[in-house]
């Protein structure tokens, strides 16, 4: 009887060990799972880059109209039109004799302290402090009524000669428009507009401008 026992306790020892099939099949799926998983992860950055990429050429495009849209400068306005009985009363004036002996009136104002030749052959009209200008006198070779009626204006603005790149005393041509300038005191200057066809008459006027004197 002690024999037979100790050979059944070495065949139990020899016994192979067997690995349940279920254990060895749960390892298989982690693998897949962990692939399935970094592929995800893989497509999901591939995306976010397309769509930051996408972002950043929108942002560029759009930064680079904003820079067109601030270099662009408004148009010029046209000049306004001139009603043919304005026309009328420049042409006169364009055409007028304007030697010294023939400027034989005189505007003078003692509230600002400035006189100015005028025509003998020519109106003129004083319409004082208006909503631009500090001081607003018209000049026609017809009757003036109402303000802007005038072939040369003369006004009393704010501001240097220098302020408008000018000089004491120049006439200068903008466009249709010949401009003279005078400087005045207080940061003030004179500015005597009209027609460009008239300029010499406005020359005349730049150079003619004096304080006022009660003598």
């Amino acid at each position: 009887p002690v024999d037979l026992e100790e050979d059944e306790t070495d065949e139990v020892e020899d016994a192979p060990l067997e690995i349940p099939e279920a254990e060895v099949e749960k390892a298989e799926p982690k693998e897949e799972t962990d692939t399935t998983s970094s592929s995800e992860a893989t497509s999901s950055s591939e995306e976010s880059s397309d769509s930051s990429e996408s972002s950043s050429e929108e942002s560029s495009e759009s930064s680079s109209l904003s820079e067109e849209e601030v270099v662009e400068e408004p148009a010029e306005p046209e000049p306004t039109p001139v009603s043919p009985e304005k026309q009328a009363l420049i042409d006169t004036i364009a055409k007028e004799n304007i030697a010294a002996e023939r400027w034989t009136q005189e505007y003078c104002t003692g509230h600002i302290g400035f006189c100015i030749p005028v025509h003998k052959n020519w109106w003129y009209q004083s319409f004082g402090n208006t909503t631009e200008h500090f001081w607003h006198v018209e000049l026609s070779s017809a009757p003036l009524e109402q303000i802007n009626d005038g072939v040369i204006v003369v006004k009393l603005v704010s501001g240097t000669v220098g302020s408008k790149k000018a000089t004491d005393g120049q006439v200068r041509i903008q466009g249709n428009q010949a401009i003279g300038f005078r400087s005045w005191e207080g940061n003030q200057h004179f500015e005597i507009v009209g027609d460009a066809s008239v300029v010499d008459s406005i020359r005349y006027i730049v150079d003619g401008l004096k304080e006022y004197s009660d003598n």
